[in-house]
């Protein structure tokens, strides 16, 4: 699902705003804090339960999420659009 303008919008004042607070994000994988992308394809996380150690598919619970790109090396950190204040 593509997110709309308002919550383009939203996600990356959130973005911006833990910048402000931690002086960016920090790529774990090339140490770049330079250049991210927002994607702006909403996610849905699956959470999966087991049963006798086996994966019990009638039971899911999702986490709506919304990732950003490492411009430098592709990196995809997810964050929980619900924390960013996106409601979808």
């Amino acid at each position: 699902m593509k997110l709309s303008n308002e919550d383009v919008q939203k996600a990356l004042k959130a973005l911006n705003d833990l910048k402000d607070v931690r002086g960016g994000i920090t790529c774990p994988i090339c140490k770049s804090n330079n250049k991210w992308d927002l994607n702006q394809t909403a996610f849905y996380l699956p959470s999966f339960q087991k049963k006798d150690g086996i994966f019990d598919f009638s039971y899911l619970e999702y986490m709506p999420a919304v990732a950003c790109i490492c411009g430098n090396c592709g990196y995809v950190a997810v964050f929980s659009s619900k924390v960013l204040g996106i409601d979808f």
